[in-house]
């Protein structure tokens, strides 16, 4: 139980410690959240907010992994990563080109654009 408790505490601490660091950097970078003018005015409080925070997940993951190296934590990390690519895919094209839509499901062609 101590052994997997450990890591987990080591990437929370590591990971508390680095995210205003990385919010700061995101802001600076303006690598921030579009907001579609049509939407309601309360919708329009998420402008500003950064994108791609998920990047300082994966500095916990990498963390994981050097304190418990399983096959059951490569497992979790190689899911966590296929699916963040997606995520990262649709921050990037929205803070890159400011477009509120994102990627699309259904269009494979902002991918290859």
């Amino acid at each position: 139980m101590r052994e997997q408790i450990i890591p987990a505490l080591i990437s929370f601490v590591v990971v508390s410690i680095l995210s205003p660091l990385l919010i700061a950097i995101l802001r600076q970078l303006r690598l921030i959240q579009p907001i579609r003018k049509e939407l309601p005015s309360d919708h329009q409080l998420k402008k500003g907010t950064p994108l791609m925070f998920g990047i300082i997940l994966f500095v916990g993951i990498i963390v994981s992994i050097l304190f418990s190296p399983t096959p059951f934590m490569y497992f979790l990390s190689i899911t966590y990563i296929l699916f963040s690519f997606i995520g990262f895919l649709d921050d990037f094209w929205k803070a890159s080109r400011q477009d509120p839509e994102g990627v699309s499901g259904c269009r494979g062609d902002y991918i290859l654009a």
